[in-house]
């Protein structure tokens, strides 16, 4: 900051009053009165021949002067504030617009990276829960895994079980083939063979316990008839284990003239033996799978002893079946023995 000063010297240079700051006129032309009061002769004799009303005038024009160049220096001085307050207040408003443009830039810019950081968290959050999904997935499938594995494995153990089962009662029941023999005459003959033995037996058992020669044998569940080519085969390969019906018919023992009766009593017994044969075999099935395989050794022994028995008679007067040239008759005499089947009245047979 400037401030104002007035040095007053004599006329020997020494310097007389200062006056510091701004003076009002009055006050300031006493200090310069009081200056020239001050002055001794002999400084007034040093040459200069001037009166106090000069010094007056002219220490007054040269205050006017400063007071002019203080005016116009205040002046100015307001000039350049108003131009220096006018490009402060562009400046300021330039500053305002910069910083609202900054603002504005870094408010876009905070929100930019706000959404772009929201949309990372969320892909973070859409990543763990597709981790946790993945892993719950995992898991419940590891799980039903394990209980389809342990269910399986304890569905295998109890097939295996019942397998085992089936496979020892089929071989318990499998060891021994229990045959129903339906004769031509009528008769039911239950007889056991071993399942390994070969069908050829039951053909020589018929040959040889009942004296028939020219038979042919067959199932009627399933129908089938056996040929003398499968009579190697045994009767498990033959599915006939562990029981079966085989109906035993004389080849040519319906050729019968009409005027003897033979035909009739032929059909007749025909029909009556594929009655009886489909109700036993039924039987026989539902008896099997209730009851299993029954006993036979002393059941078999006792019928061969009574089939022998049968037989002695049979070469007296007591033959059920005679043949004359290819007539075959059939006798209302049978035997009581343990093998006769027995029936009800109603056409079926009590075993």
């Amino acid at each position: 900051m400037t401030v104002p000063t007035t040095y007053f010297i004599g006329f020997d240079g020494k310097q007389k009053l200062i006056v510091a700051g701004y003076v009002e006129s009055a006050d300031f032309l006493k200090k310069i009165t009081e200056a020239c009061d001050g002055v001794s002769p002999s400084d007034s004799a040093s040459g200069v021949d001037l009166s106090i009303n000069d010094k007056v005038e002219k220490a007054k024009e040269k205050l006017r002067q400063k007071q002019e160049e203080r005016k116009f220096e205040e002046s100015q001085k307001e000039k350049d504030d108003e131009l220096n307050r006018r490009s402060t207040g562009k400046n300021v408003t330039k500053l305002k617009q910069w910083q609202e443009t900054k603002e504005a830039e870094e408010t876009r810019n905070q929100i930019i990276k706000d959404r772009e950081e929201d949309k990372k968290a969320k892909e973070r959050i859409k990543e763990q829960i597709a981790r946790d999904r993945a892993e719950r997935k995992a898991r419940f499938e590891e799980t039903q895994r394990l209980k389809k594995a342990t269910t399986e494995k304890e569905k295998q153990e109890k097939l295996q079980r019942e397998a085992d089962e089936k496979r020892m009662e089929a071989s318990r029941r499998s060891e021994t083939a229990r045959i129903q023999f339906r004769l031509p005459d009528g008769q039911a003959v239950n007889h056991f063979f071993p399942s390994g033995n070969k069908f050829q037996d039951a053909v020589d058992y018929l040959r040889t316990e009942h004296s028939l020669k020219n038979i042919q044998l067959m199932t009627n569940f399933p129908k089938r008839i056996y040929n003398p080519n499968e009579y190697g085969l045994s009767f498990s390969e033959l599915q006939l284990a562990p029981s079966s019906v085989i109906t035993v018919k004389l080849l040519g023992s319906f050729m019968s003239t009409p005027g003897d009766g033979g035909g009739g009593m032929g059909l007749v017994s025909s029909i009556y033996n594929t009655i009886s044969n489909s109700i036993t075999s039924v039987w026989n099935m539902i008896y099997t799978f209730v009851f299993g395989t029954p006993q036979q050794p002393a059941v078999q022994s006792n019928r061969s002893n009574s089939q022998q028995q049968r037989d002695s008679q049979t070469s007296s007067t007591s033959n059920t079946l005679r043949h004359r040239s290819n007539i075959a008759r059939l006798s209302d005499r049978r035997n009581d023995d343990d093998d006769m089947a027995l029936y009800n009245g109603n056409s079926t047979q009590q075993m």
